[in-house]
Order: structure tokens, then C-alpha cells, then sequence
């Protein structure tokens, strides 16, 4: 495609196709991204629930009286954790869409904006009809 006819347009399309431009604002963006965090550590701890484990319920005899000896006290952390798990998953896919539209954004501005005008010039120094 490179001719001697077509350089001078590659030449200006292959200055736009440098992502400088592009990561430079797109790391300026990520640092805008501070609004996807979190919630303390509290907020989670107060869905920690209190739980009791009777082994010897519905059961009778020898095996009730071992069933009571196995009860066991805790707190059950599983909500809380489950908790986490559901604002992490919804802050990284709420982050994750605001790069790609940002990402999209600056394609477009310092890469296809730039690009288009030169095409309609590269498609007719390639026209093998134009002599």
C-alpha cells in the first residue's frame, strides 16, 4: 500500500495511530475513578448474624444426648462476606463500563476524528483508475 504516491497520507495516518495520546487520557481518567469504592468495614460486619448449630434436633435417645453435646455458637460470617462480594462485583462492573466509555471516547477523539478526513485522500491515491 505504501507507494510513493500514498506516503505522505500513510505518513499522517501513521502519527495517528499512536495510542500516546489515548493512555495518557485514559490514565488521567483512571484516577477519576476514586468514586468506585467500598463501603466501610462496619456496614458489612453488621450483616454477620449470630447462628446456633443443635445437632440434636429430631433426633431421640443415645443420639440426642450426643446431638447435644455437639451444639455449637458462632457467627456466620457467610452474609457478610456474600455482602462484600456483591459490592465489589457492582463497583468493578460500574468502573469497568465508565473506562470503556472514556476509552471509547478518546478513540474516537484522537484517533478516528483525525483519521477520517484522510481516507477519502488514501482511497483515491490507491485508486489504481487515477493515474
Amino acid at each position: 500500500m505504501r507507494t510513493q504516491r500514498t506516503a505522505p497520507v500513510l505518513n499522517r495516518i501513521s502519527l495517528l495511530l499512536t495510542p500516546d495520546k489515548v493512555m495518557d487520557e485514559l490514565e488521567t481518567a483512571a484516577s477519576q475513578y476514586d468514586s468506585f469504592v467500598l463501603n466501610c468495614a462496619s456496614h458489612y460486619l453488621g450483616h454477620t448474624e449470630y447462628a446456633t448449630y443443635d445437632a440434636s434436633e429430631g433426633e431421640t435417645g443415645i443420639t440426642w444426648l450426643l446431638g447435644k453435646l455437639l451444639i455449637r455458637h458462632g457467627y456466620d460470617l457467610s452474609p457478610s462476606i456474600s455482602a462484600l462480594e456483591e459490592d465489589f462485583d457492582r463497583a468493578v462492573t460500574d468502573c469497568r463500563q465508565a473506562f470503556c466509555i472514556q476509552a471509547e471516547r478518546a478513540i474516537r477523539h484522537h484517533i478516528l476524528v483525525p483519521l477520517n478526513p484522510l481516507l477519502p485522500i488514501l482511497h483515491q491515491q490507491l485508486d489504481v483508475r487515477n493515474p
